[in-house]
């Protein structure tokens, strides 16, 4: 018999937002058309007038989309792509215990986003699973990824951020991980890694988010998939778009939308159960590389560079100091 889900009517949805108010507009109105009720919006704070005009806009729909008060939250200063983020999940899953996260650029289909309904329930018990994806780019096009007309699933390491969903504990984890694991220094980062992801480039970054001189939140909640040994369910399928490559982007000003339309929706007839399916190592390299965190078969060499950075970086500095 097929498990009873809960309406994905009533799926928690969390929109994030800064400055820009059409795509936010466009993104509630199609959560809307898809009869989603349960809708929750975070919005950072103004960097300047322009900004502040922009978050009033956003304001304004808010009200005339009539998404409730007590699921609105909207900074009055800037906190920024990594803490502002944190700051808005955080607050969304303090008072729900599941629920899909997309930022206010991003489009997933309306059957997938009935299947992420259907997986939270299913895997809710699964700690071995951290999130669920909604794209996946890397297929073999000599294999079929579909029986039944089911689109199947596999467990990646890696958790891709272009729509995703997750659960209350699964956050707070990760948010334990990174408070004891973390450090603004590299080298502490780099041991924090399981060895196969210990690279020069992912420890420094890691570092660099510590900082603030890298401003995302991403490096750390997949880093906390991979220090948990645990994975995002993803699709054998592009689910999700992105609409935000512009100028108004904060990291995608300047790319190309690497995909332009959504694969043949998945069936949401057959939800009691997922077709799960190994993948190889060469596409979970594929996926390692494009979230930053490359697999590597020699970390001691990987460590070399990261205290040849660190010295430079040192020599740098004082020479720097020299010619005050």
């Amino acid at each position: 018999m097929p498990k009873k889900v809960e309406s994905f009517k009533n799926l928690p949805i969390l929109v994030l937002g800064y400055n820009r108010p059409e795509l936010f507009n466009d993104c509630v109105e199609r959560l809307r058309s898809y009869e989603l009720k349960n809708i929750w919006v975070s919005i950072d704070g103004p960097k300047n007038q322009n900004d502040y005009l922009k978050i009033q806009e956003i304001k304004d729909l808010c009200r005339f989309h009539k998404i409730k008060k007590n699921q609105i939250l909207f900074s009055k200063k800037n906190h920024g792509c990594r803490n502002g983020v944190n700051m808005g999940i955080s607050w969304f899953f303090k008072q729900n215990i599941k629920g899909l996260i997309v930022e206010d650029d991003i489009e997933i289909d309306k059957n997938y986003i009935k299947k992420i309904n259907f997986l939270l329930e299913e895997f809710k018990y699964n700690d071995e699973i951290f999130s669920i994806s909604s794209h996946y780019e890397f297929k073999d096009k000599n294999h079929n990824y579909e029986e039944n007309g089911e689109i199947a699933f596999f467990k990646s390491p890696l958790c891709r951020v272009w729509g995703w969903a997750s659960w209350q504990d699964r956050w707070e984890k990760h948010l334990a991980v990174n408070k004891f694991k973390l450090t603004r220094n590299p080298i502490a980062c780099f041991f924090a890694l399981p060895k196969a992801y210990r690279t020069a480039n992912t420890a420094l970054n890691l570092a660099l988010c510590i900082s603030g001189d890298i401003d995302t939140w991403d490096y750390e909640w997949n880093f906390s998939h991979i220090f948990l040994a645990s994975y995002s369910l993803t699709p054998f399928g592009t689910f999700s778009l992105n609409h935000g490559f512009s100028e108004s982007a904060t990291h995608t000003k300047f790319g190309k939308m690497p995909w332009k339309k959504m694969d043949n929706i998945i069936s949401t007839k057959n939800n009691d159960s997922s077709k799960i399916i190994e993948i190889t190592s060469k596409q979970i390299s594929k996926i390692s590389s494009s979230t930053g965190f490359n697999i590597t078969n020699n970390w001691k060499i990987e460590f070399i560079k990261v205290i040849v950075k660190i010295v430079n970086k040192k020599i740098n500095i004082f020479l720097n100091f020299k010619k005050l």
